[in-house]
């Protein structure tokens, strides 16, 4: 038997329903019946005798009726028993001992989230706990009346046709006239649009909504500016920035008044001037006057047309056509003056405006020429065309401007200077004699200058060149100026000097001066005449040798000083340095052996000699010679000396009896107690040295920060501040002991006391490079370079710092910014070695050999990274281009370093109190 046969076996078909049968009703079921459905057949069934429907017990009944089987009313006509109300209560204990567990449930886990919540912070739809709930009770009206979030910054427009008027001063107008006129004159060449359909197209265009933020603006500014202003001053009670209105009223009310009779004052004007130009039309000013009146006031084209109208009323005033041509654009512009030169055509200014509106040279040139027809004898105009010709082409126009203009002397200069020599002389005598005497000086300058340029220096013996230093045509050359400025009754500076007796200071600045403008021969011969009045003063021959426009000549001058002066250490010594610099150490050795035979026990010659001695490797030679100045000359300097020779070839006992001598000698002489230090075995002995050695010389800031390093060195931090709290006493204006109590303070991170000592430091000497740069490093890396800057403004001079904002343009990668600071720091100070160092580090190969050859001149002394390595024993016998190679080469390393980590400052610099040789 299938499944489908058994479930139709047992399917039993009752037939048709009775009418009114509901199926279901009389179990109770309602809920898919209606009123039609039910009818009247709802008590059409049998009732028992005396059944009331509205009886109590059926009340009870159907409140008490179960709903367990989802079947509403189906014990209703149940009797509700006694046991049945038991049943209810036990299962009712029941329900509510559930239920309260269930709640007791629900708080703790309701707690547990709350105190989490807390924990992790309140959630933004928390904080609207409180208004979500409120929500139930918005009726639909209050709902539709929120306004949609677009809706609140809408802006109503303006009425089409409304009038439009607002209250604005008259400068926010003037500024917008001239910002308007700007654009309208930018926009004429970039649309190709003429000037007059520009206004035309602008006149259509007035916003008036811009002139109203334009006000607008200028009320903030001038608030934000009050409320600065005002804030300062306000009272400690009313709070910073606070601005009192009723004073900033008045104060705007005025400057209403004023712009009112600011106003007033114009209207006046303008009736005065109307009136007297009316009275007196032919008065070119007031014509002007009114022009410039309406260009200030915006009235552009009121000017324009006031000033047209002047050159009809006043044709013959070059300044009338001037002033109308400058407030015509710029092709009406060259109509009014084609106008005003065919009027005045003598007027050499209309000229020159005319051929400044050209946009060529050709057009310019064209200008020019029809202006010299008219001017022939206008230098001005001769001088303007010159200038925009080749040389060729001018050359034959100061051929006839100077026979149209023969007074003029820039005309002869400049003729004489594209000719040739023999030429130019030609032009400059004639100059002399067409020239009026205030010129003339000026013509003898150039002839000197010729003459100059033309002499070639030929090889002479010392004793030639003494003689006869100057070229012997300058020299004529300037006796012939002197004679004829002398009979000229002119008592100037060439003639002055060759005819007067002149002393070393005056020989000096004059020869300075010529030499500055290139007449090297005229300053050799100036001097000369010098060491003619006072042939015993070395410091003409010197000052000569360091005025020489070549080695060659400055070598002939001190070769020929020394045969001149034997008896002047000074000549000795340079004419050594600059023989030995040119490569010749036989002949440097045969000065300075005769320089000690001519000048005997001079304490500079021995020196001198023991020092070329150390740099050519003989270091025998070099003692030998310390040790005859010690007997010959013994002195301070002598010693250390003498102990730097005994440390750098390595005696030690020699050194500890050289300093041992000098110190019971000398014991005021610093440098003998610091290299004592130095020499110490032990930090403790060391520090005893130098203790020793403040108390002889307490005024030293080394040995007070050697003192100091020391103590750092063995680990008492708290010792070296106090030891550099006393050099602060004893020195208080030594920025090199507050740049080591700074340190001090940084290494023991306290960066705040540090920058308290910097700034005091810097109160007391605000020109301190050291202290400045300390300040810089002090600051974060985002305002280290405003901080530099603040530093260049306030020492200029200061190499230090200058070299140190290189080395932030260098860590920026800004290298061209870095060499030209490093050039402005060699500039300001050329013995900074530093800066030397610094820009061989980031120099090319050509760069690097152009500092090695200039850094001989120089003579770099000090600097930190210059000083570590050049007052090293090992760079003793170094000459100063291989020192800067040394020095450059660590930069270099320090920069790599430094960009490879990120961080600008040095540390290792920063750690040390004192710069010692490496």
């Amino acid at each position: 038997m299938s499944l489908s046969t058994t479930r139709k076996s047992l399917y039993v078909d009752f037939g048709t329903p009775p009418p009114g049968y509901v199926p279901g009703l009389g179990r109770g079921a309602v809920g898919f019946t209606t009123k039609m459905d039910i009818a009247t057949a709802r008590f059409s069934g049998p009732q028992l005798p005396g059944a009331s429907t509205n009886s109590s017990s059926s009340k009870a009944s159907k409140s008490k009726s179960s709903t367990v089987s989802g079947v509403p009313g189906q014990f209703d006509d149940a009797v509700f028993e006694a046991e049945d109300a038991e049943a209810d209560a036990i299962w009712a204990a029941v329900d509510a001992k559930v239920n309260r567990h269930t709640e007791e449930a629900q708080k703790r886990k309701d707690a547990a989230a709350e105190a989490e919540e807390s924990q992790r912070g309140i959630k933004l739809h928390a904080q609207f706990a409180d208004l979500r709930r409120e929500l139930t009770n918005v009726t639909v009206d209050e709902w539709e009346s929120i306004p949609e979030v677009g809706q609140v910054a809408y802006v109503p427009k303006q009425t089409a046709g409304a009038a439009a008027a607002m209250p604005v001063p008259d400068s926010v107008l003037r500024m917008q006239v001239e910002n308007d006129m700007f654009s309208r004159s930018s926009r004429v060449g970039a649309s190709g649009l003429t000037p007059a359909e520009l206004a035309a197209q602008d006149a259509t265009t007035t916003d008036l909504r811009k002139l109203g933020e334009a006000r607008a603006s200028a009320v903030s500014a001038r608030l934000d500016v009050a409320a600065a202003g005002l804030g300062a001053s306000a009272p400690s009670g009313s709070g910073n920035g606070s601005v009192n209105a009723e004073a900033y009223l008045q104060q705007l009310e005025s400057q209403t008044l004023e712009a009112a009779a600011r106003v007033a004052d114009d209207r006046k004007l303008r009736e005065l001037l109307t009136s007297l130009r009316a009275t007196y039309s032919e008065h070119a000013p007031s014509w002007i006057a009114a022009a410039r009146l309406e260009e200030a006031a915006g009235k552009m084209r009121s000017a324009r047309k006031i000033a047209l109208e002047g050159c009809g009323e006043a044709p013959d005033s070059a300044d009338m056509w001037l002033e109308a041509a400058r407030l015509c654009q710029p092709d009406e512009a060259k109509r009014v003056l084609a106008r005003a030169a065919s009027r005045l055509p003598r007027a050499v200014e209309v000229w020159m405006a005319a051929a400044r509106l050209e946009m060529t040279d050709a057009a310019k040139r064209t200008v020019y020429r029809k202006a010299l027809e008219a001017n022939p004898t206008s230098a001005v105009l001769w001088k303007a065309a010159v200038q925009l010709e080749p040389p060729h082409k001018a050359r034959v126009l100061l051929t006839e401007a100077v026979k149209c203009v023969p007074a003029d002397v820039d005309l002869w200069l400049a003729l004489a200077r594209l000719q040739s020599y023999g030429d130019a002389r030609e032009t400059l005598n004639a100059a002399r004699a067409a020239v009026d005497p205030d010129s003339l000086v000026r013509v003898w300058v150039a002839v000197c200058r010729l003459e100059e340029a033309r002499a070639v220096p030929e090889p002479r013996e010392p004793a030639d060149a003494a003689r006869d230093l100057p070229h012997p045509n300058v020299a004529h050359v300037a006796q012939a100026a002197v004679t004829e400025l002398a009979s000229s009754g002119i008592g100037l500076a060439l003639a002055s000097l060759f005819a007067t007796p002149l002393d070393t200071a005056a020989a000096t600045e004059a020869a300075e001066r010529y030499a500055g403008e290139g007449l090297h021969r005229v300053a050799s011969a100036v001097l000369a005449r010098a060491r003619g009045d006072a042939p015993d003063d070395p410091a003409l021959w010197a000052r000569a040798a360091a005025l020489a426009p070549s080695e060659t000549v400055r070598l002939a001058v001190l070769r020929a000083s020394v045969s001149a002066l034997p008896t002047a250490p000074l000549l000795w010594l340079m004419a050594a340095k600059a023989v030995w610099q040119a490569g010749e150490l036989g002949e440097a050795r045969q000065l300075l052996a005769a320089a000690s035979a001519a000048v005997p026990r001079c304490e500079p010659i021995l020196l001198a000699g023991a020092k070329l001695e150390t740099l050519a490797g003989a270091a025998d030679a070099a003692g030998a010679l310390l040790a005859r100045a010690r007997a010959e000359t013994p002195s301070a300097r002598v010693w250390v000396k003498s102990a730097v020779h005994a440390r750098m070839i390595g005696d030690a006992a020699g050194l500890a009896e050289l300093l041992a001598s000098g110190r019971s000698s000398w014991p005021d002489e610093a440098k003998l107690w610091m290299m004592a230090g130095q020499s110490a075995a032990t930090p403790a002995e060391a520090a005893a040295i130098y203790r020793d050695g403040l108390r002889a010389v307490p005024t030293s800031a080394p040995l007070w920060l050697l003192l100091a390093q020391t103590q750092v060195d063995e680990g008492k931090l708290v010792a070296a501040r106090a030891t550099l709290e006393r050099g602060r006493e004893a020195l208080p204006s030594s920025d090199e002991v507050l740049e080591g109590a700074a340190k001090i303070e940084m290494m023991a991170g306290n960066r705040e006391a540090a920058g308290q000592i910097v700034a005091e430091g810097l109160a007391a000497l605000p020109r301190s490079g050291r202290l400045w740069v300390l300040a810089i490093e002090l600051e974060p890396p985002a305002k280290k370079r405003s901080r530099a800057m603040d530093a260049v403004k306030a020492a200029k001079s200061e190499a230090r710092i200058l070299t140190y904002v290189a080395r932030l343009f260098m860590f920026m990668r800004l290298g061209e910014k870095a060499k030209a600071w490093l050039q402005q720091a060699r500039k300001v100070d050329s013995s900074y070695g530093d800066a030397w160092a610094w820009a061989w580090a980031i120099g090319s190969d050509d760069e690097r050999g152009v500092l090695e050859a200039d850094v001989r001149a120089s003579e770099p002394r000090y600097g930190e990274a210059w000083i570590a390595v050049a007052k090293a024993d090992s760079a003793r016998a170094l000459g100063l281009a291989d020192v800067l190679q040394r020095v450059g080469h660590r930069c270099a390393g320090v920069h790599a370093a430094a960009v490879a980590a990120g961080v600008f400052s040095d540390p290792g610099a920063l750690s040390r109190l004192v710069v010692l040789p490496e």
